[in-house]
């Protein structure tokens, strides 16, 4: 099973991450992480630009979709092997100078 063009571009815009990336790293899932993946292409599609944030009170009730799309992300970076965020939501990288004690 594979995934088409416009579905490598959606995974790409949900991992924040190249397209090149992501087709470097798509050729060797199962089908089972495949499966997973375009399930979650397809809730993604229903949410991408929903900004309902509805909370109950007491037991509540919750519609976040801010927080199913961070879940997606979670899931399907950790299913690439990515780490959990991006270059782009941490800022890029910096190192910490270290110094002798003595």
């Amino acid at each position: 099973m594979g995934r088409n063009a416009p579905q490598q571009v959606t995974v790409a815009e949900i991992t924040r991450e190249e397209l090149a990336t992501i087709e470097s790293l798509t050729s060797n899932l199962t089908t089972e992480q495949e499966t997973s993946i375009i399930a979650d292409i397809a809730v993604w599609a229903t949410i991408r630009n929903s900004h309902v944030r509805i909370k109950g009170g007491g037991d509540g009730l919750d519609f976040d979709n801010a927080r199913k799309r961070d879940a997606i992300r979670e899931r399907i970076r950790k299913a690439l092997g990515l780490p959990l965020y991006s270059v782009e939501v941490l800022g890029g990288s910096w190192s910490i100078e270290t110094r002798g004690v003595f």
